[in-house]
């Protein structure tokens, strides 16, 4: 039996294992299915430049939140190399042939995957909250939770961990303190849960994106995809960042989402991320690259995959 090796940022009970698991059933019901923890964003795509797994799941966005910036500067610095310094003006040291090549990495995003988030005071001590000392959890989580965490819990200390499910492992250890993680990791550390469904807004939810090897899966167009791109403008260019969006429009493709990072081409430079419905092998989407080619510094095509509703969602 052939093998599916997935990595995804772990430990074991994370929402990111969930939604390693949730894309597992996608695949080929006859590979052996292997979940392969990693200790950081960065990391979990590295294992697959070094050809460790086929797969790597990633957190991207939080319906709450939004952006996971780790994840837009890994992206980032896969895709978009920073240029050696040769002047004041690096930007325009830039060539503009070496740097409109469209994939640099061997891999794509090939899908995205919906988990909610739910999460759950647990604690291995005291069911009352007043003797609780401090409290673990993920940084993403505090501002997910405040609301009842002000209500129940205000001026207890709280301490970042690398996940939930580590909140969870510490939490499991000290009986004074408590976690804020999933039922899945209430389960995989085994500290009893004392507060269901403590988050402010119910359908929260969080966004994975998967990525590949080229090698091992490359997207097909099911008529419902998203393509994911970023690019870098000409800041001394006026009216370059709105030339560059206009050529979505006149190619009758719909843009879902634009976000900034610093480019780390030079200060106050930025790297856009755009999400369209559209495949890269379509012909207004190959069309659309093209223009961006001839307007931007650099233009790099992340992945096209389909699109995936949100569990519970009224998305249309």
């Amino acid at each position: 039996m052939s093998k599916s090796s997935i990595a995804f940022l772990g430990p074991f009970g994370t929402y990111s294992h969930e939604a390693a698991v949730r894309f597992s059933k996608t695949l080929n019901d006859n590979t052996e299915k292997v979940f392969i923890p990693i200790s950081s964003i960065a990391d979990c795509i590295g294992t697959l430049d070094e050809d460790k797994v086929q797969y790597a799941v990633v957190p991207l966005e939080n319906s709450t939140n939004g952006s996971v910036i780790f994840t837009l500067d890994i992206i980032r610095e896969r895709y978009h190399s920073r240029p050696s310094s040769t002047g004041s003006d690096s930007v325009s040291s830039l060539s503009s042939e070496s740097e409109h090549e469209d994939i640099i990495p061997s891999y794509s995003a090939v899908a995205e995957v919906y988990v909610p988030i739910h999460h759950c005071l647990m604690t291995t001590g005291p069911s009352d909250l007043s003797q609780v000392k401090r409290v673990y959890s993920h940084p993403q989580v505090w501002g997910q939770c405040d609301i009842w965490f002000n209500k129940h819990m205000k001026g207890v200390e709280k301490i970042d961990t690398a996940s939930t499910s580590q909140a969870a492992e510490f939490a499991a250890k000290d009986p004074s303190s408590a976690a804020i993680a999933s039922l899945s990791a209430s389960d995989v550390h085994s500290v009893p849960i004392v507060q269901a469904n403590i988050e402010n807004i119910t359908d929260n939810t969080t966004r994975f994106l998967v990525f590949a090897k080229d090698e091992y899966y490359r997207t097909q167009p099911t008529g419902n995809d998203l393509t994911l791109l970023s690019f870098t403008i000409k800041n001394s260019v006026s009216g370059s960042l709105c030339e560059a969006l206009e050529a979505f429009k006149q190619q009758n493709l719909n843009l879902c989402a634009i976000s900034s990072r610093p480019s780390l081409i030079q200060p106050w430079n930025y790297l856009f991320y755009v999400e369209f419905g559209g495949h890269r092998d379509q012909e207004n989407v190959v069309k659309v690259v093209k223009s961006l080619t001839e307007t931007c510094l650099v233009v790099r095509v992340i992945g096209s995959f389909p699109r995936a509703l949100p569990v519970n969602s009224n998305y249309n």
